[in-house]
């Protein structure tokens, strides 16, 4: 299995994201770029926690 490797061209790499990337503040979406996808995968699924406002929560997938 190869290691996922994702960047955005809208942050630097272990910066904050942007405001406007925030529901606080435009509540769009940054680019992102995801490389070592195995060919074979159906799908994926990218979840963002907000380490500075830990929120308990579930996450169900069908």
């Amino acid at each position: 299995m190869e290691t996922l490797k994702i960047k955005s061209s809208a942050f630097a790499e272990g910066a904050w994201i942007p405001k406007r990337y925030t529901a606080r503040g435009d509540n769009l979406s940054p680019d992102f770029e995801i490389e070592g996808i195995d060919p074979n995968a159906k799908s994926i699924a990218i979840t963002l926690d907000d380490a500075s406002h830990p929120i308990p929560r579930t996450i169900t997938t069908g």
